[in-house]
Formats: structure tokens, sequence, C-alpha cells
């Protein structure tokens, strides 16, 4: 089976009218995003192409804020883009047809450690290094259980191995992980009791609870994981229109930034969040401060 049989196509024609229509000029682009959140985006598109970032309702949703974000720097630029998205089960896979011309880009963040920089190319950052963070989640029975930070390690937490970076720093703390690679199973296996804890980003409400697929999640208090890495889009830079959507990316996002809705985004959907800014990072076994 070749490796795209399972992906997902679909097309959602953003078309942004900026500047005059006599300098604009029309660009087409394949652009790369999740096949779990085709859903969450054409909602988000129905009435408005890419409508404005106080109006769409971004619920605790990543990838839908990221392709927000994304729509909103090409608004900025001089140009007028046509965007059609191709849907994915993973970076991998995506980034594959990103190196091999089938897309321009992703419109989701990717970690700069797997981005292939020796062959693609990379946009300013999103979340720049140490500003994306996570909670270790869990029902509210095995919270009121979980007293000691040295019960997380012998608890079952539950994973995807894929996850580069939740991997290493639970590893290096010790603690106790099984490989599970969907998501909404993740859930399902908390709700059932066949794993304890499970690393998620924070819930952007005052009690940070996570509530997905009928599942209420609250995190281990006054922990956290800290990634020492940087999201990026991925451009495939070899052709001219890759070339001008890194300049139209960059220079939209660059205003974004300055504005700070980059910023005010990730806030919104919890992921920067100053409930838990004095929360200890999680940290190797044997290391300063871990207990």
């Amino acid at each position: 089976m070749d490796e795209n049989d399972d992906m997902i196509r679909y097309a959602i024609p953003l078309l942004f009218f900026i500047g005059t229509c006599a300098k604009a000029q029309g660009i087409s682009i394949d652009i790369g995003t999740y096949q779990d959140h085709q859903k969450a985006i054409q909602l988000a598109t129905t009435h408005d192409d890419c409508p404005s970032l106080e109006q769409v309702n971004l619920g605790e949703n990543q990838v839908l804020a990221e392709y927000m974000i994304f729509c909103h720097a090409l608004k900025l630029s001089p140009n007028t883009y046509q965007i059609s998205l191709l849907s994915y089960p993973n970076n991998g896979r995506m980034l594959n047809d990103v190196e091999d011309s089938r897309i321009e880009g992703t419109a989701i963040g990717i970690w700069r450690n797997e981005a292939r920089e020796n062959i693609l190319v990379i946009s300013p950052a999103l979340l720049r290094n140490n500003e994306f963070e996570k909670g270790l989640y869990t029902t509210k029975e095995v919270l009121a259980n979980t007293v000691h930070r040295s019960q997380l390690n012998t608890s079952m937490t539950l994973a995807n191995q894929n996850w580069y970076h939740d991997w290493e720093i639970m590893k290096c703390a010790g603690m106790k992980l099984l490989h599970v690679s969907s998501y909404e199973q993740m859930f399902n296996m908390i709700k059932l009791g066949r794993g304890k804890f499970v690393p998620i980003t924070f819930g952007p409400n005052a009690n940070l609870e996570r509530n997905q697929f009928g599942v209420a999640l609250y995190p281990f208090p006054d922990l956290k994981l800290v990634f020492a890495d940087s999201t990026h889009f991925v451009i495939n830079g070899k052709s001219e229109k890759g070339k001008q959507l890194l300049a139209d990316l960059a220079l939209g996002l660059a205003q974004l930034r300055v504005n700070g809705d980059i910023e005010n985004v990730y806030r919104r959907i919890g992921i920067i969040n100053p409930r838990v800014a004095q929360w200890k990072p999680l940290s190797c076994q044997g290391a300063s401060g871990r207990h």
C-alpha cells in the first residue's frame, strides 16, 4: 500500500483579497493539516474564509488555532492566496509530501527537531523555546489517591512514542510509560482504569480541566512538562511558490507577533497558561528539585 493511500484530501477555497486587485497576485497552494481536525476547520471557515481571531471559537483546539494563525499571516501579505487543505494522520507523512513537492507546506506547527531543515525550510517560530507546556492529566478519583510525586513513577502513563519530547522527558524522569497510538483511545483507557495519566496541554479554564471524548481530566498539581524546542510552519523552499509563501508567512507572522496575536491565541487555548507559571518542570531522575 502506498503511504498516502489513507490520506484524506479536501479543499477549502480561501481567497484573501489583500491590497488592490491590480497589485494582488493570485497564488494557489496545497497545505497539510491533521485529518482529525478537518471538521473543526471547515466549520470555522463556513461563513468567512479567514474569520477574525477575536470571532472564531478556538475552544481547546491547537490545530484550528494554528490554521487561523496561518491564514491571518497570509492575509497580512500583499498577495492573494487560495488554499487547498490536505489531511494527514501524522507529521511524518505530511513532511514526506512537503519534501516530495506534493504540498507546499504545513498549516500546523512542527517541532524544529523534526522539521528536516537539511531539506526543508521553516517559518519564524509559533511557539518559542520553553513556551509549550503540558500537564499530567487524570481523573478526579485518581488525583484524590495520588498525593506524592513519587507515586507518578509507579503509575502507568499513556503516550504516543511519536510524541518525541513527551516521551523523552517522562522517560528521563523514570516514569512508567505505555505507547498508545490514538488520542481518543488514551482518554478511554484512563476512563476504564487501564492507565492513570496522560500528558496533554493545559485547559483554558480556571480549573485547567480538559474534557474530550466525554471524559473530564485534571492535572496533577504543581508539576508540568516544559518543551525546550520551538514550533514552525514547514515549507518546501525549492519552488518559486514555496519561496514566496515563506516570505509572506515571515512578513505576516512578524506583524502578528508584534501585535501580541500569536501569544494571545495560545493563551486562549491554554497552552501558554499563567495559572501554571510557578509549577515545577518535570526533570530527570536524580536531578535537583525533582521531588
